[in-house]
């Protein structure tokens, strides 16, 4: 069951994302983000934004992890060149999102189902330079046998996936995940499990990709 926080706001209309009222994302809004005066602007403060992630992100460590997801599409970059942008995601999900553990798909497109990713061999020759937790098929291992709570964390809703089908079967399949997290630049926006699975409109923003985004900055 979900609830918004726009009525803690009567005298505002900002877009309030909608959030599981047991998660520690939703738990960490009421009890701090009530107490500053928000912007009158579409979005929750970005610092703010962050920082209440970054705060929640420690709420029942014991029972949670933060595990992110980088991928990089088949494009024509050099080796060089693509290393180096795996290796700024890789640091960007440890450093700002706090994440534990890291998984990489080094060349895989948005729409490509998760079984299907990193079948290319040229994958290989990254990893081993690649400060992280293994490719795609080590994640779908990884959570095959998680028993803590995974807040699953990615930059930008294209760098996990923009296949809407296999996205749903893939949160199904893995019932550890309970949240994902995509990291926007400037904010994160936060999606519960049950919105993922029931919510037809919500899952339609991974869909929405207008153009590349940059997500080793």
């Amino acid at each position: 069951m979900y609830y918004t926080l726009l009525s803690l706001f009567k005298s505002q209309s900002y877009m309030v994302p909608k959030f599981d009222k047991n998660s520690p994302f939703c738990e960490f809004f009421l009890n701090y983000m009530i107490k500053i005066e928000m912007p009158k602007k579409s979005y929750i403060d970005d610092v703010a934004n962050i920082n209440l992630y970054r705060e929640s992100s420690h709420v029942d460590a014991e029972k949670w992890i933060n595990v992110g997801y980088a991928r990089k599409s088949n494009t024509k970059e050099s080796d060089h060149v693509r290393q180096r942008l795996l290796t700024a995601m890789i640091n960007k999900l440890k450093t700002k999102l706090l994440c534990q553990k890291v998984f990489v798909s080094p060349i895989s497109n948005a729409d490509n189902k998760f079984i299907n990713r990193d079948k290319d061999k040229r994958t290989l020759k990254f990893m081993p330079s690649l400060k992280c937790d293994g490719t795609t098929e080590d994640l779908l291992l990884y959570l095959s046998s998680e028993t803590r709570l995974v807040r699953l964390v990615s930059i930008d809703y294209a760098g996990l996936s923009t296949n809407l089908g296999d996205l749903r079967s893939f949160v199904s399949d893995h019932k550890c995940i309970k949240e994902i997290v995509i990291d926007k630049g400037h904010h994160v926006e936060v999606f519960p499990r049950k919105q993922l699975l029931k919510d037809d409109e919500t899952l339609l923003v991974f869909r929405c990709r207008n153009k590349p985004v940059n997500r080793s900055k």
